[in-house]
């Protein structure tokens, strides 16, 4: 009778450390199709058990995956349209692989729980897909020094949590996107502090929607594109404002008087532009160190 009550609880406890230690399986699939797409895994990868085994880069709250660490890898392939299984997932930062190339694939917008999506300095290319924004608790969104072609997604606008959005340094074309009623746009990002879209190719005018007082942007980084027209009024509404960046782009006509309204404002860049007229009076920026 002993011996068999030791049995079961043996028995018990192997079932229970197993169970512990098992991955879901959705996601130990997902990430083994990750894995599949480059031509060299991560070390250690490979092992039985994903979260169990302590693969490099994975992060997990009890058998889902939450998150994938895994910058400087000299990881080389695509990034699979699989990893939308990883329903749990909430950070994914790749950056500095350079070999990491192709699109970003469309259902990467299924990934409801993603907080942090990084991947600066990869070799991406393509359009960025609308299905971004679907991200709804998304708070970083670094794509920059990428190769991404095509126009800044105007579902971004749906990323109300949004608190960086770098988009510079790659290939991107066409107007800055505002909201218009039906579509949305960059104005509606309201929480957001940081607009990086330098290094690009985009062209038109800046909005005067683009800017409204109940924003709390510190960065507005415009620099080196081919942006056309008078910098709006609008700019000097956002107090919060610590850098300014619109220089080497192909700007005209007079600054706005209401430029010394920004108070907090350090860093102003209007250089190699085809501004006329007077220089406002700027003698409100008490903070300014850089004209």
């Amino acid at each position: 009778m002993g011996s068999a009550i030791w049995l079961l609880l043996l028995v018990v406890f192997v079932q229970v450390s197993i169970i512990a230690a098992v991955t879901d399986a959705g996601d130990s699939a997902a990430l083994k199709s990750l894995a599949a797409d480059w031509k060299s895994a991560p070390p250690g990868w490979g092992s039985a058990d994903p979260c169990g085994d302590g693969w490099v880069g994975i992060g997990c709250t009890g058998s889902r995956v939450t998150s994938i660490i895994l910058p400087n890898m000299n990881l080389e392939g695509d990034l699979s349209g699989d990893i939308s299984a990883l329903s749990e997932l909430q950070q994914l930062d790749l950056s500095y692989n350079k070999g990491l190339t192709g699109p970003l694939p469309a259902s990467i917008g299924n990934l409801k729980k993603l907080t942090n999506l990084i991947l600066v300095g990869c070799g991406f290319n393509g359009p960025i897909p609308g299905t971004i924004g679907s991200l709804g608790l998304l708070k970083f969104l670094s794509l920059n020094s990428n190769a991404f072609t095509g126009r800044i997604p105007p579902t971004v606008g749906n990323l109300s949590n949004l608190y960086w959005l770098d988009m510079a340094d790659n290939q991107l074309e066409g107007p800055i996107p505002v909201s218009d009623g039906s579509t949305p746009g960059l104005d509606m990002l309201l929480n957001a502090g940081h607009f990086h879209f330098g290094k690009n190719k985009l062209s038109g005018t800046v909005p005067s929607q683009l800017f409204n007082s109940k924003m709390t942007l510190i960065h507005v980084l415009f620099e080196s594109n081919q942006l056309t027209g008078p910098l709006p009024s609008t700019l000097g509404l956002v107090k919060t404002l610590e850098v300014v960046r619109f220089d080497s782009n192909l700007l005209n006509g007079r600054l706005p008087s209401n430029l010394n309204n920004l108070t907090s404002l350090h860093d102003l860049f209007l250089s190699n532009n085809k501004f006329t007229g007077p220089l406002p009076d700027l003698t409100g920026m008490s903070s300014l160190n850089t004209l």
